[in-house]
């Protein structure tokens, strides 16, 4: 009777809500029709070999699935590459595709902690006692002062007025809540939008011309007096206010020591766009894609990664 091994270098990936199968030896890309349970089966299954019926029985245990939607995924996944015969051996990647090979392979040396074991707290907190003696990243960014801050109106004190609503798009996609201790080991701060690990990666700098509510000029925004800190007062974006976001990936680096959690990066920035985008709705305001965001800086480089930048009409509604 057959035996079947999982290849773990075939990777399940989640997209536009449909789950897919990526297979670097020849580069093909498979739909797959699954339920979430059973996905998360297959992909816990080790290396040992199994038959058939062995395969289904483990995720019928776990997924109470008709036996013959297990067998039509297996077969499926036969197909695919994920589960190859014991005795067969396993082909080379694709030269083109050897970046991508060599990046899906280091997650077998990635701890992926499951925060649904209460245990996982105590772990977590050793590794990072481990390194606490090391010096961690700021949390913020902070310019030297030499002109006075322009404050910006906080939701708690202030009207409805265009002034304030600016300044209370700012809190809520950048502002500080408070600073707090993770797992009473790891400085942090809290904000309106999330971030795995409290870290926080970015750094807001705003862009201002012909516009009523802020003078003309480049401004970084601290978090800690929710103000805009003038940087240059020379402005070369379009008239009104522009938006730039950039991100210091060491914030990460230092809390998870790996290269692969670069990727949280964008987790994060999926978090703050789509606060961009549902604050901008809220106030009726119009939100496009800046090109160009390094023209924004004159003579004021920056050496954090720029990710993301916008441009905000108070008039028309355009939302990216």
């Amino acid at each position: 009777m057959k035996k079947y091994l999982t290849n773990k270098d075939v990777t399940f990936f989640l997209m536009d809500s449909k789950w897919g199968i990526y297979n670097p030896y020849d580069e093909s890309i498979y739909e797959f029709v699954a339920s979430p349970t059973m996905v998360e089966a297959l992909a816990e299954l080790d290396h040992s070999a199994r038959t058939k019926q062995d395969i289904i029985s483990i995720i019928q245990t776990k997924t109470y699935t008709n036996e013959s939607i297990i067998v039509g995924a297996i077969d499926a996944l036969i197909e695919t590459g994920f589960f190859i015969e014991q005795d067969q051996s396993i082909p080379l990647p694709l030269s083109c595709s050897a970046e991508w090979f060599s990046y899906w392979k280091r997650r077998d040396y990635i701890h992926h902690a499951d925060y649904s074991d209460p245990s996982i707290f105590d772990f977590d907190k050793s590794i990072m006692a481990s390194y606490a003696c090391d010096k961690y990243p700021d949390l913020y960014k902070e310019y030297e002062q030499h002109k006075p801050d322009f404050l910006l109106s906080h939701p708690a004190y202030s009207g409805i007025d265009a002034v304030s609503k600016f300044g209370h798009f700012m809190f809520y996609c950048f502002g500080r809540l408070r600073e707090a201790t993770f797992l009473d080991t790891l400085p942090c701060q809290l904000k309106c939008v999330p971030s795995k690990g409290g870290r926080h990666p970015f750094e807001a700098y705003v862009c201002t011309k012909n516009s009523e509510l802020v003078p003309d000029g480049l401004y970084h925004y601290p978090v800690n007096s929710h103000s805009l800190r003038p940087l240059s007062g020379y402005a070369v974006c379009p008239d009104g206010i522009s938006i730039f976001v950039t991100g210091i990936f060491d914030r990460y680096q230092w809390r998870y020591r790996n290269s692969w959690a670069y990727k949280d990066l964008y987790y994060d920035l999926g978090h703050l766009k789509d606060t961009v985008i549902s604050l901008a709705k809220y106030y009726g305001w119009s939100i496009e894609a800046c090109d160009d965001p390094d023209k924004f800086l004159y003579e004021t480089p920056l050496y954090e990664e720029k990710l993301f930048s916008f441009h905000i009409n108070f008039q028309e509604r355009k939302i990216l």
